[in-house]
């Protein structure tokens, strides 16, 4: 199996894929096939070996993940997955069974494909995971969730109470803010410029942007200060808090208790809790994902894909059948199309291009990838735009060009994100299979209607693990009949200006506009 190892403490270079062998588990405990893990401050702690701001911390942190050099060398905190077998002993779990929760004091961390975990210990938890939640979600779910429940947990009742977070859009800051924000109090988030609309979103009453103002000369007090960062200078703490106010911090130690689990749990099925993700990055793009959170630019949890690892030749495979047949279904000896007006001599051109072009992923040529794909969606924008795209078959082949290039961007190859790209691909493709059908064309309708399956269904892992909920949508497929469904909108993630700049529209309208099936 594929895991990520380390033998120093260091900067995330440290890091490297290695080859290992699958564990096999106990009698107490069970196989687990890991989706999705995070990179969690945590992580960062042990990976550097260094407690931040504190040295009794730090020779404690040494003692118990070794003095000299990391005890376990397989790194990772949390994760979710799913059961691939149990030992005899086990009996609150099942294979298939979908699961999440930690790896704390086991003998290796859950950066791997496969994991061992005892079905009860004292370290960790482990839990079924909530149906709400996608795995890479789930794996978000339990270290910030617990630590942010744990630290409001010590302040007692918080109902009709005042609430700072300082640090509201990371990890613990963001479950931090939505627990308070249920528990009663009147919360105020401190934050980043870039982030303050997503803190309103996550039901903060009022929002501080702490690079436009001083929290030492801001002139009120709260009755709690959550430091969700641990870097809340001394000064601003006692400028902040009220003569008999409390003050928390991420930098005390809290433990991981089940019940706490099963509270996020329960708060998470009646969607008053929702995990932020910034971004996902595959196994082998561990050191990538360790120098963005070391940045400290990153906002709610940054996902580690470990399915994606061991999926890759499949979806490779899959992708190469997708090609081949939309390329037989596109030859001119097997499309027989009924309209009354020819088909785009232009698109036809893009579109065998788009297919040459695709040769450019497997030589892993991002940069005249990116580049090419830019040009034929601008030019597949253009002919939209001026009406050229009217035939089934100009439908189709300007649909496989958006929904490639969306599906490129999804999976990290290119470097932005073009929601309209999916959105205008499958409202094409739907409208030309629509108009096969009233046209009683069966032999294309019965070959783009399996390319399209097909392409959906390698799309379907891409948009699903990237979770594609960033401008506020989140699109799910049905393995049966390949039809895509549109999830409830979650606005968590989506600013004024993106929504604006994307025009993210009402759920209703988005069902209607684009004939779109609710889930």
């Amino acid at each position: 199996m594929k895991a990520v190892m380390y033998r120093t403490y260091g900067p995330p270079s440290v890091l490297h894929v290695s080859e290992l062998e699958k564990p096999v588990p106990k009698p107490h405990e069970m196989l687990v096939r890991v989706y999705a893990s995070t990179v969690t401050s945590g992580t960062i702690w042990l990976r550097r070996g260094v407690f931040p701001g504190s040295r009794l911390f730090t020779v404690m942190l040494r003692l118990m993940a070794g003095i000299f050099r990391p005890r376990r060398p397989v790194p990772g905190i949390e994760f979710a997955g799913v059961v691939e077998a149990v030992g005899d002993r086990v009996t609150r779990f099942r294979p298939g069974d979908a699961v999440y929760g930690t790896t704390t004091g086991l003998q290796q961390g859950s950066y791997a494909e496969y994991l061992c975990v005892p079905e009860s210990w004292r370290g960790g938890v482990v839990a079924p995971k909530p149906g709400r939640l996608t795995f890479a979600e789930a794996a978000a779910l339990p270290v910030g969730g617990m630590t942010a429940l744990a630290l409001l947990n010590r302040v007692g009742n918080l109902h009709g109470r005042t609430v700072l977070v300082y640090g509201a859009s990371g990890s613990v800051g963001t479950y931090a803010v939505q627990l308070a924000t249920y528990l009663g109090a009147s919360v105020t988030g401190v934050c980043s410029t870039a982030n303050v609309a997503l803190v309103r979103s996550l039901g903060a009453d009022e929002v501080l942007d702490y690079t436009q103002t001083d929290l030492t000369q801001l002139g009120r007090r709260f009755d709690v200060v959550v430091d969700a960062v641990g870097k809340l200078p001394t000064s601003c703490r006692n400028a902040l808090l009220n003569p008999s106010g409390r003050f928390v911090s991420v930098l005390s130690i809290t433990g991981e208790r089940t019940h706490y689990l099963e509270k996020l749990h329960h708060l998470v099925e009646e969607g008053r809790l929702k995990p932020v993700i910034d971004s996902t990055y595959p196994l082998d793009q561990i050191v990538a994902a360790h120098d963005y959170v070391d940045s400290g630019r990153k906002k709610g949890n940054v996902i580690v894909d470990i399915l994606a690892a061991g999926r890759k030749p499949l979806m490779h495979a899959l992708y190469a059948f997708g090609l081949f047949i939309v390329a037989v279904s596109c030859a001119p000896g097997n499309v027989r199309l009924k309209s009354g007006h020819p088909d785009n001599p232009l698109l036809e051109s893009l579109y065998r291009k788009d297919v040459a072009i695709r040769k450019l992923d497997a030589e892993t040529d991002t940069v005249n990838l990116e580049r090419y794909d830019k040009v034929h969606r601008e030019s597949v924008f253009a002919l939209i735009a001026d009406n050229k795209v009217r035939t089934p078959l100009d439908k189709l082949r300007a649909a496989w060009i958006l929904q490639h290039t969306a599906a490129k961007l999804c999976e990290g190859v290119l470097t932005s994100l073009s929601p309209e790209n999916f959105l205008l691909a499958y409202k094409l493709s739907s409208s030309s299979l629509r108009d096969l059908e009233q046209q009683n064309d069966t032999a294309t309708l019965r070959t783009y209607s399996v390319a399209r399956v097909v392409a959906l269904n390698y799309d379907r892992y891409l948009l699903y693990t990237a979770g594609y909920q960033k401008f506020g949508t989140q699109f799910v497929f049905d393995d049966k009949t390949g039809e895509m469904l549109l999830a409830p909108i979650d606005t968590t993630l989506a600013t004024d200006e993106e929504r604006k700049k994307y025009q993210v529209a009402p759920l209703q309208q988005l069902r209607a506009t684009y004939k779109v099936k609710s889930k």
